[in-house]
């Protein structure tokens, strides 16, 4: 359970016609926002990224190879196997770049965070992440991925994410915003570790009810009642070998140190994340292709 967890800003949508000094610090996520405005990004367009919707059946066939230590290649298992359902992209990583694809309004990138206890990470917090080439491809077609490694982090450790709709509030403000997800059944992606590495992460979805954008928690105290980043999500055992991994939205639950719900809303949700718990010794963790599936 955290302890003293700090109001995380979410990332917007990387531009690259913004300077350097803007996009990779915290306080800048206005300058973001505002140059997304101007290039066309909104709710109602596609901006950036987009592709076609994946219908279900599966074009990779045998298994491929990853990145690791080294550069050396890894398996992958079940690349032949057909998917949990239809699959709507999140992000494919392809292009290499920190956004998302920007499909359905969804605008957002990728960020890391860490508490304030000693450790190392790798993207830091506040800088825009760069996707990982995979060395021999994974399931021959996947080229890049979200790598994370590091160390220590000993209150309520470290993560990454992306949120899933970020623009500008009623008030004018940068913010994460809820974004629909209800004709979904659940999210699915591809992960593995290097070696040597942590095996269990926990991935998670926040909505309304769990962030603080979200206008209805409080992240002071940090636990109780009301206390946000209570999200709902599930423990993943990753190996060293590249595998799919899928849950419906129903399977998702709650940590319980904080603000409780009956279930996710998928109706209002904000952001993904994968948490890397305290004290870990090392971490290596690669994601790949995150969707959500019908």
């Amino acid at each position: 359970m955290p302890s003293s967890r700090p109001a995380r800003p979410s990332r917007g949508p990387l531009t690259r016609s913004c300077p350097p000094a803007c996009c990779v610090r915290w306080s800048a996520v206005l300058c973001t926002v505002a140059l997304a405005v101007v290039t066309g990004c909104s709710s109602s367009t596609s901006c950036g990224d987009a592709g076609a919707v994946d219908t279900g059946v599966s074009s990779a066939g045998g298994a491929g190879g990853a990145g690791g230590a080294g550069g050396t290649a890894a398996l992958a298992v079940g690349c032949s196997d057909s998917p949990p359902g239809a699959l709507d992209y999140l992000d494919d990583m392809e292009d290499g770049d920190a956004r998302i694809l920007g499909r359905d309004g969804r605008v957002g990138q990728w960020y890391t965070y860490h508490d304030a206890t000693e450790g190392t990470l790798n993207p830091d917090q506040g800088t825009t992440p760069v996707m990982e080439s995979i060395p021999g491809l994974r399931c021959g077609t996947s080229a890049k991925a979200m790598r994370v490694t590091g160390s220590g982090f000993s209150d309520f450790g470290a993560g990454f994410g992306f949120a899933l709709r970020y623009g500008t509030g009623d008030a004018g403000t940068a913010m994460e915003l809820p974004y629909d997800a209800s004709r979904f059944r659940g999210f699915t992606f591809w992960g593995r570790v290097g070696d040597p590495s942590i095996g269990t992460v926990r991935v998670a979805v926040g909505d309304k009810w769990s962030r603080p954008d979200g206008g209805v928690c409080t992240t002071s105290p940090s636990s109780g009642p009301n206390a946000c980043y209570d999200t709902f999500g599930a423990s993943f055992t990753l190996t060293t070998t590249w595998q799919r991994f899928s849950i419906d939205f129903g399977q998702l639950q709650q940590q319980t140190f904080g603000l409780q719900r009956p279930g996710l809303d998928s109706s209002n949700v904000m952001t993904f994340e994968i948490t890397i718990p305290p004290a870990a010794p090392v971490f290596d963790i690669w994601i790949d292709d995150v969707a959500f599936y019908q």
